[in-house]
């Protein structure tokens, strides 16, 4: 007899009916870990000041070359691929007649001139090739020099993220747009890094906020950013339209019917100066029993692409111990290891997702299937729309709670949270049009108008 008790306690959040869910953002208030001081509100509107009269000269000069018959320049500065959000949109934007370039910066958490290092390079420049974009390097390896925002030749620059290239919309200040889309889909209550990185978000042209709870929490912290939010959707999210589209077409899914998949993700947030999302140090070892114990079940191991530095910086294991532990999963013949960033074929395929990472909470809820949320109980905890999500999860705080979980989702298919899960599906896909196509309408809407 599975322990419906435990199973009746991880869903015990959850709202009457999906109906229940359909309210309004909350009411605007600042949040302790993105408010800021008076001096600091002063400072940061001055720099927003300076950045819109940038911004106005820069979409002037743009609109000339418009009206001369040139081409809009749009450039994507990269430097990790599992963290890539672009691929609809950068197609998207090529099919409306932009012109691209991506950028590729110093990959970082690397020795330099390390051979890590050099191999993390060659994966990210192999991920580009055949996209619909040529690739220019920022960064030198053999001197660990990475070229300064001068040396970008586009337009409008969407930045993956904010390490690596946090004083770059500052340096590019009327030399170009600076445009963000954040790498992750933001669930974790830390408006500070999300919204008031100094040299990053103040001289930013366009923020692009997946939802108006988000465009909400940013205007919350940072009220003068109202102007640059707009609300388009979240890029990663437009496979599941496409994928759609393929259905509708009658072509069949990639999930397996005859074995039970299932993907463990672990997030790096360990030490006690983090976030603190991570449970790898109650999960890590018995989640890898399970899967050498359930050989009826396919395994795919998704790990955080900071995990290794992540497990040394807590001191949980060593390098040499968690490559060790990596290695184990890769010998198990039930099992596969996934640290790339295309990774959206993996969850569609699978039948469940087990993790304590933030942005997987959304970006996998369209795929239907439920998602056991390893629940550290410490750091920042969820934002507004991360406890949203947090209605169609099964909560799992120790080992018995996972093992709870799975043994009533998949030996005996009782589900309670589905109808949740398929109303925040819904939610997430519910645009009249792709986030890429929202964003793309939204620049030409600004620099072709005359």
């Amino acid at each position: 007899m599975f322990r419906r008790t435990r199973l009746r306690r991880a869903a015990r959040d959850a709202p009457n009916s999906p109906s229940d869910m359909a309210q309004a953002p909350p009411r605007r208030e600042r949040y302790a870990s993105g408010g800021q001081s008076d001096f600091a509100d002063a400072l940061g509107f001055l720099r927003w000041t300076e950045a819109q009269r940038a911004h106005s000269r820069a979409i002037d000069r743009i609109r000339t070359q418009v009206a001369n018959g040139e081409r809009v320049r749009i450039g994507f500065a990269v430097n990790e691929e599992s963290k890539w959000n672009a691929n609809e949109l950068l197609e998207t934007l090529v099919r409306q007649g932009f012109e691209a370039k991506i950028y590729l910066g110093r990959p970082p958490g690397h020795v330099i001139g390390s051979k890590r290092e050099a191999k993390a390079l060659e994966r990210l420049h192999e991920f580009f090739q055949g996209k619909p974009a040529p690739t220019a390097m920022l960064y030198t390896p053999s001197n660990g020099f990475q070229l300064s925002a001068d040396y970008i030749d586009s337009d409008v620059v969407f930045f993956q993220q904010p390490w690596g290239f946090q004083n770059y919309p500052a340096q590019g200040l009327g030399q170009f747009l600076s445009a963000y889309m954040h790498y992750g889909f933001p669930v974790v209550a830390n408006e500070a890094m999300h919204y008031t990185m100094p040299g990053f978000h103040p001289y930013l042209w366009r923020y692009f906020a997946p939802t108006e709870w988000h465009k909400s929490l940013y205007v919350d912290t940072v009220p003068f950013a109202l102007s640059a939010v707009k609300v388009t959707g979240y890029p990663k999210l437009d496979f599941y339209r496409q994928r759609q589209a393929i259905q509708a077409e009658g072509k069949p899914d990639a999930k397996s019917l005859d074995r039970l998949h299932l993907i463990y993700a672990p997030h790096h947030a360990l030490d006690p100066a983090s976030i603190q999302l991570g449970t790898f140090d109650w999960s890590g070892q018995l989640i890898l029993e399970i899967a050498s114990r359930r050989r009826d079940i396919r395994w795919t191991y998704k790990p955080h692409p900071k995990m290794r530095r992540g497990v040394k910086k807590s001191g949980l294991m060593s390098t040499a111990e968690y490559d060790r532990y990596v290695n184990a999963w890769d010998e198990l013949p039930n099992a596969e290891v996934r640290d790339g960033g295309d990774y959206f074929d993996v969850f569609t395929a699978s039948d469940g997702l087990i993790t304590d990472c933030g942005s997987f909470l959304a970006e996998y809820m369209p795929t239907g299937s439920p998602i056991l949320w390893l629940d550290s109980q410490k750091g920042v905890g969820l934002n507004a729309y991360g406890k949203r999500l947090a209605q169609g999860l099964y909560r799992c705080t120790d080992p018995s709670d996972l093992d709870a979980a799975l043994e009533a989702l998949f030996n005996h298919g009782v589900d309670p949270l589905a109808p949740i899960r398929a109303s925040l599906r819904d939610e997430l896909l519910s645009g009249a049009v792709s986030a890429s196509e929202a964003v793309t309408r939204e620049m030409v809407s600004e620099l072709f108008a005359v």
